[in-house]
């Protein structure tokens, strides 16, 4: 079962979240271990920058809000939220390089954020870029 929402503190009310977006990759947020956030993109398919960081579970070093809620892109000093409407922007250290070399990326504009009791099976982890767009 999933409730939606339109703000969460991922740190004041841990949880596992799914942030959707116009694309057809979803990013998921895990903070029910409080001393270990981490992150996961689920690359869709369709016409989608890949990385290589994708497709795996990153430690969260911070999570931002990246866009006003306007559009206008800044880094705000929102730290650790969630919102509807808002670009987020997702913090790790690349792999082997635990003291350097910050990896970060930016998402789309979130249209859902979904609290779920478990991470979905692998083949419904993204969505057909088809639906994407609300």
């Amino acid at each position: 079962m999933s409730e939606n929402i339109e703000s969460v503190h991922v740190l004041h009310e841990p949880g596992l979240y799914a942030v959707h977006s116009s694309g057809a990759s979803v990013y998921y947020v895990d903070t029910r271990d409080e001393a270990n956030p981490r992150y996961l993109r689920a690359r869709g398919p369709g016409n989608t920058i890949g990385s290589h960081m994708d497709d795996a579970w990153h430690p969260l070093m911070r999570l931002g809000m990246a866009t006003d809620l306007s559009g206008t892109t800044v880094l705000l000093d929102v730290w650790w939220t969630l919102l509807v409407g808002a670009q987020h922007y997702y913090e790790t250290r690349r792999p082997g390089h635990p003291n350097g070399d910050v990896y970060w990326v930016i998402s789309r504009e979130a249209w859902e954020i979904e609290r779920l009791d478990a991470m979905p099976p692998p083949d419904d982890l993204t969505i057909d870029e088809r639906e994407a767009v609300p």
